[in-house]
């Protein structure tokens, strides 16, 4: 099943009785950008949801290190992570324009706005140096990135040895939607990532699947 797919099962189980007004708009490719009206319909029902603080508390961050939010939507989790490192610094990527656009306004009156940069870019070719990154997170967007195995080769490019990857992933009912733990694990192994803590989490708006992973070649955070 496709995202387009899983998110529509989400709605009709979410907005049962209600009108087809409330589904959402159609969904490009993944890794492909977002419409406005996308933007528009994902941020009203999903701009603070609980897994971007799941995400934040699971990186354990402290306060001088890199961050980078992969597929950042709305920003949510940069402005968490931004309080977390009051010495660091967090970028968020998002290939949709109006995302960004978004992000940048909420950010723009935070306290931390000088210690964020929002870009426009893709899993898959992230415009960031090599060995830079202390923690990079990918909430509940994995599942959107065009190609999963180069973009997570490009997650490794970018870490510090001893960096962190964190990922959170909504759980669904059905085994064919979205990305399944037995998935996720034969991805990350794939790219010669360590899961190093792994848990699902119940949120409000279901459960989440979080997980902690490392560099083959680092030490333990």
């Amino acid at each position: 099943m496709t995202f387009n797919e899983h998110q529509h099962d989400r709605d009709h189980r979410n907005d049962r009785g209600h009108d087809h007004h409330h589904l959402p708009p159609s969904r490009p490719a993944a890794g492909e950008p977002w419409s406005d009206a996308l933007v528009e319909w994902y941020l009203q029902k999903h701009a603070d949801h609980p897994t971007n603080r799941m995400a934040v508390t699971a990186a354990a961050l402290t306060g001088a290190e890199t961050v980078l939010d992969i597929g950042c939507g709305g920003g949510a989790a940069v402005r968490a992570a931004a309080s977390a490192v009051p010495t660091g610094k967090v970028l968020g990527i998002d290939p949709s324009p109006a995302m960004i656009r978004y992000a940048e306004r909420e950010a723009a009156h935070h306290p931390a706005v000088d210690r964020m940069t929002f870009s426009l870019g893709r899993a898959e070719d992230l415009p960031v140096a090599a060995g830079s990154v202390d923690v990079a997170m990918a909430i509940n967007s994995l599942h959107h990135w065009g190609a999963i195995e180069q973009g997570l080769g490009q997650v490794v490019r970018v870490l510090k040895p001893n960096g962190r990857f964190v990922v959170v992933e909504d759980v669904f009912a059905h085994s064919d939607t979205g990305l399944d733990r037995a998935s996720l694990c034969r991805l990350l192994a794939g790219a010669d990532l360590e899961i190093s803590r792994m848990s699902e989490q119940a949120h409000d708006d279901g459960t989440a699947l979080v997980i902690v992973a490392k560099p083959l070649e680092g030490d333990d955070p």
